[in-house]
């Protein structure tokens, strides 16, 4: 980072301006070797007293009062002025009058996140705009979900099973501890606790020390083709499919909601109700991915993927099969790991075929590829998968015989299997087979 764009505020000597300095280019130059990961701690609320569950409501209560304080500032200017140490604040009651209310859990380090998160937000609006995006201004909240906590050791701590807050006396325990790594060699970053469906949980960025990507040249190389039919074709015909649509449940309560008076008790409890339900869909979905990443991770040495514009896809009326899948998510994981090598999402690699190189034209209801010049036929999606390594990894000129016996040696039934019976029983009613 070029020292001229580092602003310092307030009194500080020549000395100390220079040891920060020197201490971020030390943390940036570490960052380059390390990976960063989310944790998910969820907090027990059978172990909340009722004097911790208040507190942890005034928490948010109080963060909604700052949050739309800071916006009724007048501008940049009074946002950035706003006095974080200030232990009232002023909020506009039902009757649409303004009345002094105290602040006595939220802490000035959480006010400063929120304001610092409020400015990131107003940078982020200017620029869109710059670039001619149509954008709007920051509105005032009904409720804030999330609370972002910096200092580690002072404004959040964790300790064993326990994570503690700011103000909040009694230590929250936690699940998902044992998500961290067992070696201790990772930096925490920053923590978020978040307020979802009813329940808190504490969401922990960390950097962990990337491990050396040691050769495997006992494992075959692979290329993968994404696609909405089959989810994952590998270029030695293994073909990986997995679809979690929204499930009945969360259908009948989008439909209670919307019978529901928008405000009321019963309104809350069933849009709660509604956002389990789609956790559980993603969470499903989730786990699914994570299973074909563990697979492609043990099986092969290096893994050809294009990069393709899945966003692109949603635009193409394809929204609700992409989102009934995880191949967005599975994408990007790959292409962030060290044993992939990317191919350019540009290259035609269901045109060409991969013996005389000619681009041929197929349309989107063909999945067999049959070459116009050369007569290869193949079917389509493993055609694909199979260009990109070539196109990737086996180097240029270099001919190599895709053979039965290849394909027969890795398919996953284990996984195929596991994925869709997970899938039917999930949907399957209570007491009978699904």
């Amino acid at each position: 980072m070029d020292s001229n764009n580092i602003v310092m505020t307030g009194k500080m000597t020549a000395s100390k301006r220079e040891a920060i300095i020197n201490t971020r280019r030390e943390t940036m130059l570490r960052r380059k070797s390390q990976t960063p990961k989310v944790f998910e701690l969820k907090v027990d609320k059978s172990h909340l007293s009722k004097k911790t569950q208040a507190d942890l409501a005034s928490m948010f209560r109080e963060a909604k009062w700052i949050y739309n304080a800071m916006l009724g500032t007048g501008g940049y200017g009074g946002i950035v002025d706003y006095d974080t140490r200030k232990n009232v604040v002023s909020v506009m009651n039902k009757d649409k009058e303004f009345e002094e209310r105290p602040i006595a859990v939220l802490s000035s380090q959480m006010k400063q996140s929120m304001r610092d998160r409020i400015l990131k937000s107003i940078h982020t609006l200017s620029a869109l705009k710059r670039k001619g995006f149509k954008v709007g201004r920051l509105k005032f909240k009904s409720d804030v979900q999330s609370i972002p906590l910096k200092k580690f050791g002072v404004t959040y701590d964790i300790s064993g099973k326990y994570v503690r807050i700011q103000n909040i006396k009694q230590r929250l325990k936690v699940s998902g501890i044992d998500q961290f790594p067992k070696d201790a060699n990772f930096d925490i970053a920053n923590a978020v606790i978040i307020r979802k469906h009813g329940d808190y949980y504490v969401k922990v960025s960390v950097f962990i020390m990337n491990k050396p990507v040691v050769a495997r040249p006992d494992k075959p190389d692979v290329g993968v083709d994404f696609g909405l039919k089959t989810q994952l074709t590998l270029s030695d015909g293994v073909k990986i499919e997995f679809k979690f649509p929204d499930n009945s449940r969360t259908r009948t309560l989008q439909r209670a909601l919307a019978r529901k008076t928008k405000g009321s008790a019963n309104w809350f409890n069933t849009k709660q109700r509604l956002e389990k339900a789609y956790d559980i869909d993603n969470h499903r979905r989730a786990d699914a991915g994570n299973k074909t990443l563990s697979y492609l991770s043990q099986n092969y040495n290096r893994v050809a993927v294009q990069d393709d514009c899945i966003k692109g896809w949603q635009a193409g009326r394809h929204g609700k099969a992409i989102h009934a899948t995880a191949i967005g998510e599975i994408k990007r994981r790959l292409l962030q790991s060290p044993r992939t090598v990317k191919v350019d999402r540009f290259f035609a690699s269901t045109k060409t075929c991969r013996v005389c190189e000619h681009e041929n034209i197929i349309g989107l209801d063909e999945r067999t590829f049959h070459c116009e010049k050369c007569g290869h036929t193949e079917d389509r999606d493993v055609h694909s998968a199979r260009n990109m390594m070539i196109k990737a990894i086996i180097v240029p000129g270099e001919s190599r015989d895709f053979k039965p016996a290849e394909i027969a040696t890795y398919t996953p039934d284990a996984l195929l299997v596991e994925c869709k019976l997970r899938s039917v029983s999930q949907e399957a009613p209570s007491g009978r087979e699904g």
